[in-house]
């Protein structure tokens, strides 16, 4: 049962990457709301233990833009299987020229 949410919004056209603030818990499920635009280019999400995009994190999912595409993660999906504490969900939006809201789901 999720416990929280993060809400990433883009407002940008093309690329915009946006590190969200401390989390702890797994990350559950995600789902992209296109709100305007073209819904023609990928999004990706990873969890990062530094404020700065610098490497450390590891990718979750990386998946095309689709009007409302969603997905939701397994306890053995790519070894996020144990909480993460004190990281950030990062989210970047590549190839697209409109703009969209992220939701992401976290557990305890």
């Amino acid at each position: 049962m999720a416990t929280g949410r993060q809400n990433i919004n883009f407002t940008d056209t093309g690329y915009q990457a946006i590190n969200g603030p401390n989390t702890s818990g797994r990350v559950a499920q995600y789902r992209w709301v296109s709100v305007s635009g073209d819904t023609g280019g990928t999004l990706e999400i990873s969890i990062n233990p530094r404020q700065a995009d610098t490497g450390d994190g590891w990718l979750l999912v990386t998946r095309g833009l689709e009007p409302q595409a969603r997905g939701s993660f397994n306890a053995g999906d790519t070894g996020i299987a144990s909480h993460v504490a004190g990281d950030r969900v990062r989210a970047v939006k590549s190839g697209a020229t409109g703009a969209g809201r992220l939701y992401v789901w976290l557990e305890d």
